[in-house]
Formats: C-alpha cells, sequence, structure tokens
C-alpha cells in the first residue's frame, strides 16, 4: 500500500509539472520582451532610470569584476580585461540595438573566450542615480556571455 501510494505522488507530481511546463509555450532565442513583460528580478541598489537612448550609455564603462565594456556610436560594444585591450585585443565584439527598453546583442567576433554564435542576448540598461550602469539579465542562452555582461559598472572618464 505504501508503495502504491508513492507511486500516486510521483505521477501527481510529474503530471502537474508537465501541464506547468506546456502551458509557458515556446521560447525562442531571438524573442525580443515587450513593454508588458515582467520586470526583472535583479535588484538595483539605488533608484534608476531605464535607458532607451544608446547615447547614454556610449563610451568606457569598468565592472566591478574588472571587464572592461565600450559601447561605440557605431551600434557595436567591446569587451576587454584591460582598457587599452578595448581597442585592439578585445575578447569580444557584438552589436547592440535598443528595442522596446532592451538592449539586444548579438555576437559579431570572439577571441579567446567560447562563442556565442546567432544566440541572442537580451539585458535591461539602468543608469543609477549614481551614475553606474546596471545591466540586468532578461534572456540569454549563452552563458559565458551572461556572466560577463551583467553587473554594475562605472564610467571611465
Amino acid at each position: 500500500m505504501i508503495k502504491t501510494l508513492l507511486n500516486f505522488r510521483i505521477l501527481t507530481v510529474v503530471a502537474a509539472t508537465s501541464i506547468l511546463v506546456g502551458c509557458s509555450g515556446p521560447q525562442s532565442a531571438t524573442t525580443v520582451p515587450t513593454s508588458t513583460s515582467p520586470p526583472p528580478t535583479a535588484t538595483a541598489p539605488e533608484p534608476y532610470t531605464v535607458v532607451v537612448d544608446p547615447g547614454l550609455v556610449i563610451g568606457s564603462w569598468i565592472c566591478s569584476s574588472s571587464d572592461f565594456i565600450r559601447f561605440d556610436p557605431d551600434g557595436t560594444y567591446r569587451e576587454a580585461r584591460s582598457l587599452e585591450a578595448l581597442d585592439d585585443k578585445p575578447f569580444a565584439i557584438n552589436q547592440y540595438d535598443f528595442e522596446g527598453g532592451f538592449l539586444v546583442v548579438r555576437e559579431i567576433s570572439v577571441s579567446g573566450v567560447p562563442s556565442c554564435g546567432s544566440k541572442v542576448g537580451v539585458y535591461e540598461v539602468r543608469i543609477l542615480d549614481s551614475g553606474q550602469m546596471q545591466m540586468v539579465l532578461i534572456k540569454d542562452n549563452c552563458g559565458h556571455r551572461e556572466r560577463e555582461t551583467k553587473g554594475i559598472y562605472e564610467r571611465i572618464p
């Protein structure tokens, strides 16, 4: 009787899980969240403004993990381990667009790090009241880029 009860509980959990997973609908790596999407789960350490104008992020930034990023006016951004490497030895060059209040990134080239290929990353970019920039993951199926991108950055003058 105990074995029958355990089997029943296992089947109930499996059935409930299948129903919940099936209701979420298909997910696409190229889907960009809409303005009705739920807000990101990451919290900001202070009040912020969501970036929709790329002009607010143009320039060089350093993350607390000592990674550097530079947004260029031509719609590309570079990532490197030093400020000097942003010009001649970035480990990643990506294309970026702001769509529907989100930063959408696509790989152009990488060197010395895993490639994301055609996977698209979606982030919310926040300018904190302190002037720092926070990159919040919305969706990115490229784990390496996600780890290198999300975080809080300081502007480099």
